[in-house]
């Protein structure tokens, strides 16, 4: 699940010097800058892509739009090379553009692609027949169970390594300790999703407070 409504931020090792900017841009790097640069006027736009990144996006590749690069993570769906891991159909929001399916919709049900999963062999098993480079985690609504979300984390990365590149979908504003957490568990990327009557005045809110965070 990919919309393209969503804004990708970068995470790093220091989350205290973002604190003291407000501005937001269109591909935030949080690695090199603590501003948040350009408008937080979302109007005439209805990409919400910037990404945050936990890592350097070393695969970047160039894009048609008017960014100029693609996070990792998306680099690697764009390959085929990403499994989806759907942690959950519960959610507490009601997006309009919301792909997920009336069989999963409203069920605490989980599954690796097209696959269910019943154990922890099930998921692996489906990373290692597709050649998995990476998994996108998506729901739902997947911080709803942070545990969960953080454990399936410990076990792609205890089994795949390091290098395999995961990537996270929230509608929520999680705070600083969850944020902590989801890092340390090995999270690469996390993509927030907003409600886009927030976006004008996204830095007042508690998803800019998430963001300066992250």
């Amino acid at each position: 699940m990919c919309p393209s409504m969503y804004e990708n931020l970068k995470l790093t090792d220091d989350t205290a010097d973002s604190a003291d900017s407000s501005n937001f841009e269109d591909s935030t790097n949080f690695e090199d800058s603590t501003n948040f640069e350009d408008s937080t006027n979302f109007e005439d736009s209805t990409n919400f892509e910037d990404s945050t990144n936990f890592e350097d996006s070393a695969d970047s590749a160039e894009s048609d739009s008017f960014h100029t690069y693609l996070p990792t993570g998306c680099v690697l769906c764009q390959r085929g090379s990403k499994l989806v891991l759907f942690i959950t159909g519960i959610c507490e929001k009601s997006c309009f553009y919301c792909p997920v399916s009336e069989e999963r919709r409203g069920n605490d049900v989980i599954f690796a692609n097209e696959r269910q999963v019943f154990s922890d062999n099930d998921l692996l098993e489906e990373a290692i027949s597709m050649d998995a480079e990476g998994t996108g985690i998506t729901g739902g609504e997947p911080l709803l169970f942070p545990e969960k979300v953080i454990r399936y984390i410990n076990l792609l990365k205890s089994h795949f390594g390091s290098i395999h590149h995961i990537h996270l979908y929230t509608s929520t504003a999680p705070g600083k300790d969850l944020l902590e957490k989801l890092k340390k568990s090995g999270l690469d990327e996390i993509r927030f999703h907003p409600p886009r009557e927030l976006w004008e005045n996204i830095g007042l809110t508690e998803y800019g407070d998430s963001i300066r965070f992250a």
